[in-house]
């Protein structure tokens, strides 16, 4: 079964290879792909946080790390979405 974040990468990379956007609209179409899966990211901190403020503040960490990598394009966007997924698996198995 696939979660609200596997939807919104497969349901963006589907949309743009079904409408066939031109490379420009397919890299804005990866940034929002990006935006949207940090407010998913940041609403489950938000309510881990009531919780387990450390952890919540240690994967809020690792995020802003992710993010800054790639807004320094040290890393690609498929690489960011990667790596926010795989901080979205760790937050759900460590709930």
């Amino acid at each position: 079964m696939l979660n609200s974040i596997q939807v919104i990468t497969i349901g963006c990379c589907l949309v743009c290879i079904q409408t066939g956007y031109r490379k420009a609209d397919w890299l804005q179409h990866k940034n929002a792909e990006v935006e949207m899966l940090k407010k998913l990211l940041d609403g489950k901190l938000k309510v881990m946080e009531r919780s387990n403020l450390v952890k919540s503040e240690r994967y809020s960490e690792k995020l802003q790390r992710a993010l800054q990598k790639y807004r320094n394009q040290g890393i690609t966007n498929v690489e960011v979405i990667e790596e926010l997924i795989r901080l979205a698996y760790d937050i759900k198995k460590r709930r």
